[in-house]
């Protein structure tokens, strides 16, 4: 069989489609399947402000577009403080809730940064990990690919479908209300919902877009990486030799290398998304609570925000832990496989070579370990504090009782 070996650099403007190998003549499927997703992550970047998610080298368009993106971005946070400071003064709005809103909004601004500043290392891990997967067979997993497309178009699915939610339970008189309360005073008399529907929509895609295409993006990475584990430990139990193991064992390390890159590149990004999908939740849970008093439409995003934002918080934990517990699986089979073998140098100075897995983590910022006790910690603080407020707002002071 010839090594295959690919050296290409995927860019969304690249004319040519065939894969450039050293010693095989035909396509090959895993580059063509791995091109496929970058060139959608490249597109929903280009579109959406996932500048961080292209690849090292882009045209002029793009550059243009991204920039154009990013200055939508900051001027939309700078509306959303005017709007919020012009109805606190009105009594529209508690200083506290401005500043909660204004701190959840924020957020989304401060995670593209912390995408834009990683860029060049995701352009790295991407590289890495097509690299790497020559070496594993992908027939199997196409179902991945196809539920990876499948999300990707759901998440602005799920935008318009969430938007077309909160303008459906507004009457006329709530459009224009919402309309005075959002454009500084001014109401549009003709079709005021079909404008509403328009800021929904913008203001959806703002909320939900960057937190849940990062999210795909980790999860992605971290179910393949689990995966190519675990193939690593089953081909451990037939091996037979030192060799064998030494073969298996190279493997594994370009595998190590690049879980060590998803830590470099997306620990940051994951620790803001982790932190506004918590900020979200605690909005909601207070919403929930009867803390804010707001109009159905509001109540009918806030339940599609907590849904979407809840499964992403989840599914980055889950399977960050699960990549955490398949790479300490295959170090306990190379122990094993290695008590089979004859003892002598060689076998003595591979058991010290083991020691290298248990330098890897997930995190977030270095600040967590990604694990699924984080989810049940996470909640259920976010539940107790929730309970005890609830129970503050309704304690009733015996003294002011009597008088």
């Amino acid at each position: 069989m010839s090594k295959h070996n690919c050296k290409r650099v995927f860019i969304l403007s690249e004319k040519s489609d065939r894969c450039e190998c050293c010693c095989s003549t035909h396509s090959c499927t895993t580059c063509r399947k791995f091109k496929q997703m970058v060139s959608v992550f490249n597109i929903v970047g280009n579109v959406f402000v996932v500048v961080g998610l292209q690849l090292r080298k882009s045209t002029n368009w793009k550059r243009m577009v991204s920039i154009f993106m990013g200055i939508f971005m900051h001027l939309f946070l700078i509306y959303r403080c005017f709007v919020l400071n012009d109805r606190i003064k009105k009594s529209h709005y508690s200083l506290q809730m401005g500043i909660l809103i204004t701190m959840r909004e924020g957020m989304i601004l401060v995670m593209w940064h912390s995408v834009y500043a990683q860029r060049t290392k995701i352009s790295e891990l991407f590289n890495s990990f097509l690299k790497i997967s020559h070496s594993f067979p992908h027939k199997k997993y196409r179902m991945w690919d196809r539920i990876l497309y499948t999300l990707l178009a759901s998440i602005f699915v799920y935008s318009l479908i969430v938007s077309v939610v909160m303008t459906a339970v507004l009457s006329n008189t709530e459009a224009k209300d919402y309309l005075y309360l959002t454009l500084f005073g001014t109401v549009i008399e003709e079709s005021p919902q079909a404008l509403v529907f328009i800021l929904y929509c913008v203001f959806n895609f703002y909320i939900l877009t960057l937190p849940f295409l990062v999210s795909i993006t980790y999860v992605y990475l971290c179910c393949h990486l689990r995966r190519m584990l675990s193939l690593c430990t089953k081909r451990l139990f037939r091996c037979r030799s030192l060799d064998e193991l030494e073969y298996v064992f190279q493997q594994a390390m370009g595998l190590f290398f690049v879980i060590k890159k998803l830590e470099a590149s997306f620990s940051v990004c994951v620790f803001f998304v982790a932190a506004f999908n918590l900020t979200l939740a605690f909005t909601c849970f207070a919403y929930g609570l009867g803390y804010y008093e707001t109009r159905n439409s509001v109540t009918a995003g806030v339940v599609a925000w907590l849904f979407g934002n809840k499964l992403s918080f989840i599914f980055i934990s889950w399977t960050a832990a699960n990549v955490m517990k398949e790479l300490q699986n295959l170090k306990t089979t190379f122990q094993v496989a290695l008590s089979n073998l004859e003892r002598n140098v060689a076998t003595l100075i591979f058991y010290q070579k083991l020691s290298v897995f248990d330098a890897v983590s997930l995190t977030g910022w270095e600040m967590f370990h990604l694990s699924k006790g984080l989810i049940l910690t996470t909640f259920s603080c976010i539940l107790t504090y929730g309970l005890l407020l609830f129970q503050t707002l309704n304690y009733e002071d015996p003294d002011e009782q009597d008088n």
